[in-house]
């Protein structure tokens, strides 16, 4: 199971307490004013679980009760600063759920290639972001959302998702989203999310 499997059964069990068997309606809301941008008056689309994806789901909170309940503690703190910040930029609250994804909400996470915080701040984006500490979870939160925001005003929605996690220098030498495994995933799974 890759890491971002594991975040959208976290964002299950972090939006509804871990309870399935009453989600019949969306998980996260999120929409566009067309299909490439983010429209900030906008904000909701419907993702179901499909009954395979539910049972897996279900044996995954069961395997990972702990953990995710550490993720919940951590969500009542970060997410209403996420709400805050996400606001101030006009987006979707719910985009808070990308962070469960990348981190898990970990204020001390660090990625194999250097990202750090709830945002896996690459050094450079807190550099570009004045963020004088990216384990700081306010500086680390709105530096990552100022620069989701960022790539979603110029870039088409799975651009700027595959820009998120690989690069935005990757995007461009690819012309695309890049041929890397890890992020043509995390792309093409956020986006059969938002059914697009």
């Amino acid at each position: 199971m890759s890491f971002f499997c594991q975040g959208a059964y976290l964002i299950v069990a972090v939006s509804n307490g871990g309870n399935l068997k009453h989600q019949a309606e969306p998980i996260i809301n999120f929409s566009s004013n067309d299909s490439s941008h983010i429209a900030a008056e906008q904000n909701s689309f419907k993702v179901r679980l499909n009954p395979k994806a539910a049972k897996f789901a279900a044996a995954y909170l069961r395997e990972n009760e702990e953990a995710l309940e550490q993720v919940r503690e951590r969500s009542k703190i970060c997410f209403r600063l996420m709400d805050s910040v996400l606001a101030k930029y006009e987006l979707p609250v719910e985009l808070k759920y990308l962070a469960v994804v990348e981190s898990e909400l970990k204020r001390d996470a660090v990625s194999h290639v250097g990202a750090v915080g709830p945002w896996q701040l690459m050094p450079a984006t807190a550099r570009q972001y004045a963020v004088a500490d990216p384990y700081d979870p306010a500086s680390n939160i709105e530096a990552g959302i100022k620069h989701l925001k960022s790539l979603l005003e110029r870039l088409p929605v799975a651009l700027a998702l595959a820009a998120y996690n690989a690069g935005e220098a990757a995007v461009q030498r690819f012309n695309g989203v890049p041929p890397y495994r890890e992020t043509q995933d995390y792309v093409s799974r956020i986006l059969r999310l938002a059914s697009r």
